[in-house]
């Protein structure tokens, strides 16, 4: 389970890290404080759950340019960070291709689910639009035709 710390949080988000603190205080971003020297840390799950609440910074990590250097960059630093964790000095810590890659792989897969759901749901917006169009066709063909007999009756 990937965790991440406020700062890299607030890094992804373009944000400060206060701001990353105010909604863990407010409790819109949840996390887990084991120490008050190691800080709060945002597993991958509550992260998501936040982005899923707040659209602003959903869109942020969307952003194909911006998405990308906010995902290459935590995932380098988290793989760092576990380095120094193990005790590992910086200098010798390595990163895995093959996870990196797995990863990445992960990541098309969720994303190319996502377009193809969105495509789902705009396929069935145009159609609710066009089954729409045509009840206001027939209401207004039944609109005309009522004011026709009421012309004629009058007449």
């Amino acid at each position: 389970m990937d965790t991440y710390t406020v700062k890299e949080v607030a890094k992804m988000m373009n944000t400060s890290e206060e701001t990353v603190r105010r909604w863990i205080r407010s409790g819109k971003l949840k996390a887990n404080m084991d120490s008050r020297k190691k800080g709060s840390v945002i597993t991958d799950a509550m992260l998501r759950e936040f982005t899923r609440n707040t659209p602003k910074y959903a869109a942020a990590l969307a952003n194909p340019i911006g998405g990308i250097v906010a995902a290459s960059t935590l995932l380098l630093g988290t793989f760092v960070a576990k380095n120094i964790e193990k005790g590992e000095a910086i200098k010798n810590s390595t990163v895995d291709s093959e996870e990196i890659k797995k990863i990445l792989k992960e990541n098309l897969v969720t994303v190319n689910a996502n377009i193809k759901n969105k495509k789902k749901a705009i396929a069935q917006l145009e159609q609710e639009i066009v089954d729409e169009e045509t009840k206001v066709k027939s209401l207004e063909y039944l609109l005309k035709n009522i004011e026709n007999v009421k012309g004629d009756a009058n007449e």
